[in-house]
């Protein structure tokens, strides 16, 4: 007489509660064990049952009566990679990220600040060019089932500023370009003012006494992209011609500085050679030119 026991294998996850899957099986046959489960951030190590494991698709002799076999996971390795952004970690200024291996569901530790200078280091974000701080330097974070990506965040303490110079042309206007400019740097949020040397025959052009132009002489730094720029502006000055014939003074004409001088020669008088004295001198000088008109008798033989 054969007698035929009637048996069960239930296959659990591994909190031992949740049912993978339920065989009914006899006494004394070979069940299968089920597929890998799928587990996020997990990795299936196989079905354990009194102390032994069993792959999926591996057979076991049933025993008489049910059992119930685990499923064993091992959580996975997942990296958090850290970006210096424009900076740099530890003193090795080529070390422009940071990698800290964690495992799943795990608690990591971000690395100690980067090194940037002239900048401040704020903290970290998890979205690359957002300034929205997540996590700070030597702070706990738990992983996630696909790794994790932080981004250094910075607050500029020095940042270079432009000081350009534009000197008036001989037509009365300022060129397009500085005639000169020069680079410096300073504090973020510090007030800086422009050097100003005002060159002969120039001035200092800050009231919009001549141009449109104006001069911004001083002002707030301001960290990159929107780098501070001073102007400094230097309004050629003008100088009269006078000129004086029989004693009767008039102005001639007014000349930018360094502009060529023309004047008409002293009136005719018959009988008579005239010049100005002194001579006409081009290109103006930084100074106002008084000519006379000097007559001398022409000499008839």
């Amino acid at each position: 007489m054969n007698i035929c026991y009637i048996s069960e294998c239930n296959f659990y996850d591994e909190d031992g509660v949740t049912v993978i899957d339920t065989v009914p099986t006899d006494f004394g046959k070979v069940p299968v064990a089920p597929a890998a489960p799928e587990k996020p951030g997990y990795t299936f190590v196989g079905w354990t049952y009194n102390g032994t494991t069993y792959a999926p698709g591996q057979t076991f002799t049933m025993p008489n009566g049910a059992i119930y076999l685990e499923g064993e996971f091992v959580a996975d390795e997942f990296d958090a990679v850290f970006y210096a952004t424009g900076g740099y970690f530890g003193s090795d200024e080529t070390a422009t990220t940071a990698t800290v291996k964690v495992f799943y569901d795990d608690i990591g530790t971000s690395p100690a600040k980067p090194v940037r200078s002239g900048y401040e280091f704020l903290g970290y974000t998890d979205t690359e060019g957002s300034a929205s701080i997540v996590l700070q330097a030597n702070a706990a974070f738990t992983m996630d089932a696909e790794g994790k990506t932080y981004y250094a965040v910075w607050k500029a303490t020095i940042a270079d500023y432009t000081i350009e110079y534009y000197e008036m042309a001989v037509d009365g206007t300022y060129p397009a370009a500085p005639t000169s400019s020069t680079t410096r740097s300073g504090n973020v949020e510090g007030t800086v003012t422009a050097p100003v040397n005002v060159p002969t025959g120039f001035t200092l052009d800050e009231e919009d006494a001549v141009t449109a132009e104006k001069s911004i002489l001083s002002g707030t730094v301001t960290p990159a992209p929107n780098n501070l720029v001073l102007k400094v502006y230097y309004s050629r000055n003008q100088y009269s011609v006078y000129t004086v014939v029989d004693s009767v003074k008039t102005e001639a004409g007014k000349f930018f500085f360094g502009a060529d001088v023309t004047v008409a020669d002293p009136p005719a008088k018959e009988g008579y050679t005239a010049v100005w004295s002194p001579a006409v001198t081009s290109p103006m000088e930084a100074q106002d030119q008084e000519l006379t008109a000097v007559y001398t008798a022409v000499n008839y033989t």
